[in-house]
């Protein structure tokens, strides 16, 4: 990443930042057990379809790359 990308990148974080969504801060106070709980019971789907994608890990100083391993 060249040092103005990461500059835009910075500063679109900070805007970010100052001009918060609405529902942010209420979700940021909530602990994972009650934004859970508030989940609709009716959704037909589950929140994360673990057959469609790819599996990942992070690496420091790369990125994201394929989790060859299962967990």
């Amino acid at each position: 990443m060249s040092g103005s990308s990461k500059e835009r990148g910075h500063g679109d974080l900070l805007r970010s930042l100052e001009f918060l969504h609405p529902e942010s801060l209420a979700l940021s106070q909530q602990g994972m057990a009650e934004w859970v709980a508030a989940l609709s019971p009716n959704d037909e789907e589950p929140l994360i379809n673990e057959a469609v994608g790819k599996r990942v890990r992070w690496v420091a100083g790369t990125g994201w790359v394929a989790h060859l391993t299962r967990l």
